[in-house]
């Protein structure tokens, strides 16, 4: 019988909610609205309920006829379209398979409400609903952020929130206003942890260090090293730019990642593989139309001295025009292999007060000075996975 009663009021109350507006009580947590660079684009996914989540909330509902559980109640388009609206993102997307950083999302809601409510919900439906309905809930949330299905971090909150209804309130959405709550907890951690940075994917998947392992001269000549950056894809690595103490259109760009293979015994085939690739990029570029007129000279090989040995170098040279301004560009880059890394050091110029002999004596020091990490365990394992995968071929 008590069963009975207590379904009798929640039906009189979603009954007289159905024409009533309500007024939402919850929390928000403050977070930078502006950033110097926007996080990377995330992709949206309800999740199945798991583990102690789904367990926790499934003794709710067995312990107690008042207490109820249910999973997923929150509305994930509209998680979507806070995290779209925030302006933090450089795109959001709902369940896109194809973007790298996803948040996997499962939901629970735990009724709060009180004897003292649910005797509300009785007088206001007596009174037509002049008196206020307090209907009270916890939201308990359970957030994956991961990479390409690699676990980054993981977010659980549990957030109160409470509806007050009568014929007189204000109008407000539930279900936006339960996506805020979320929303704002979640992009404050994600900054306050850095969690869809460089730096912690690479600590997560157990990647190169370039900040710490990496060490490159502050100075070459007139050049002043900036601060590392480190690409969004280990396979991409870190880029150190030096710009000239007087002209910082004038910089040279210095390159270090993983070589994509499983062996490189023979160093020349290896920087002819990647001066190759390397071509396709500036190729690609022009056919974006950003250049055009874009020429570029056969590979040239050096033999430059690092401590006691005799590095091989490639050099590519060309020239280009920007759209943009119809300027005519002539550029340099040289690569060489160090342990399982590539350095590229790269510069382009118009040809006015620079040559092809100052980018030729930078990269020389820059080989001669520059310390890369070892082979990262991450890199173990992806060309550990790329050898199987070549013997299990017929």
């Amino acid at each position: 019988m008590k069963k009975i009663v207590v379904l009798s009021i929640w039906a009189a109350i979603f009954f007289l909610l159905g024409g009533c507006a309500a007024t939402n009580k919850f929390s928000v947590v403050e977070y930078q609205q502006t950033m110097d660079a926007k996080f990377p684009p995330l992709a949206v996914f309800a999740k199945v309920p798991d583990g102690d989540f789904r367990q926790r909330c499934e003794a709710v509902n067995k312990e107690s006829l008042l207490k109820q559980c249910s999973f997923n109640t929150i509305d994930y388009s509209q998680i979507y379209q806070e995290l779209s609206q925030s302006g933090l993102f450089e795109s959001v997307h709902l369940a896109n398979d194809a973007v790298p950083y996803q948040l996997l999302i499962s939901s629970a809601m735990y009724d709060k409400t009180s004897a003292v409510e649910l005797g509300q919900a009785a007088v206001a439906g007596a009174t037509l609903m002049l008196a206020p309905v307090n209907t009270s809930w916890e939201i308990h949330i359970d957030a994956a952020l991961t990479w390409h299905g690699h676990l980054i971090r993981r977010y659980q909150y549990e957030i109160p929130f409470t509806s007050s209804v009568n014929l007189f309130s204000e109008h407000g959405s539930m279900d936006r206003d339960q996506a805020r709550a979320v929303v704002s907890r979640l992009i404050a951690d994600f900054q306050k942890d850095e969690a869809l940075s460089p730096r912690v994917l690479y600590r997560s998947l157990e990647a190169s260090n370039y900040e710490t392992e990496l060490h490159l001269p502050e100075a070459v000549g007139e050049y002043l090293a900036s601060p590392l950056v480190m690409f969004r894809h280990p396979l991409y690595g870190a880029q150190a730019r030096y710009e000239h103490k007087q002209f910082q259109f004038d910089f040279v760009d210095v390159f270090v990642y993983p070589i994509p293979s499983w062996e490189w015994v023979d160093e020349k085939s290896v920087l002819a593989r990647e001066s190759l690739r390397v071509r396709k990029e500036m190729e690609y570029v022009e056919k974006e139309g950003q250049w055009k007129d874009l020429s570029l000279s056969d590979d040239t090989w050096k033999r430059w001295r690092r401590a006691d040995q005799q590095v091989p170098v490639l050099e590519l040279s060309g020239d280009f025009s920007t759209v943009a301004d119809e300027a005519r560009y002539h550029t340099y880059a040289y690569l060489f292999l160090l342990k399982d890394k590539f350095v590229k050091v790269r510069a382009s110029f118009t040809g006015e007060g620079r040559g092809k002999k100052d980018v030729e004596s930078f990269a020389r020091e820059v080989l001669a000075s520059i310390e890369v990490p070892d082979e990262s365990r991450f890199m173990a394992r992806v060309r550990k996975m790329w050898r199987d995968e070549r013997a299990s071929q017929p």
